[in-house]
């Protein structure tokens, strides 16, 4: 499918340019595969709060593997009568060590477009708008959700799933790294 006057009508052109806060010039930068200089800068930042998280939790992971250390030491220590102790200890450290694998492979992702001194190029998916939403886990509020083939985007504000008509179809630019950050989109004809 292409899209149909740029994809989009003046007043859907306007109203995902508004709720997902792109230009079209963005949305132009998009469809030849760059960054527009604000979405550069807006990668580069996520990158930095990306690796200050990353940092606390790789200092919270070190503590909780040290803790199971010790942990075992002890239990070690008492023999056969703290079993469980042994138990937690192991599993405390088999999921210590499976986290910090996963975040070690998204910071080699990561690093690997740093390295090359540039964001990566966006990526692209196209499909039929699908729309839901979920409880913000106790937080008294909804977060909306849109699909788009086989991607799922989380929409950061919840007037933003108001931009998508659920059904139609969409080619939507994103980011994966350091999170899956929507870009822009284009509606197809």
């Amino acid at each position: 499918m292409v899209p149909d006057n740029g994809g989009m009508d003046g007043d859907d052109a306007r109203r995902l340019e508004e709720g997902l806060r792109f230009t079209s010039a963005e949305l132009a930068f998009n469809r030849e595969g760059r960054l527009s200089a604000r979405q550069r800068a807006g990668w580069s930042e996520a990158v930095v709060v990306y690796r200050r998280v990353a940092t606390w939790n790789r200092i919270a992971v070190l503590g909780g593997l040290v803790g199971s250390a010790v942990m075992l030491f002890g239990a070690s220590v008492a023999l056969a009568s703290q079993r469980w102790a042994l138990l937690a200890a192991a599993a405390l450290a088999v999921v210590g060590a499976l986290f910090v694998w996963r975040r070690d492979r998204a910071r080699r992702a990561l690093a690997d477009h740093q390295d090359r001194g540039s964001p990566p190029a966006p990526l692209v998916t196209e499909g039929p708008a699908i729309l839901s939403t979920q409880e913000a886990g106790g937080w008294g509020g909804t977060n909306v959700y849109v699909q788009l083939g086989a991607m799922t985007f989380y929409l950061r504000e919840p007037a933003s799933s108001q931009v998508f008509v659920e059904g139609t179809r969409y080619r939507a630019y994103y980011l994966e790294t350091p999170t899956r950050w929507l870009l822009s989109a284009e509606r197809l004809a």
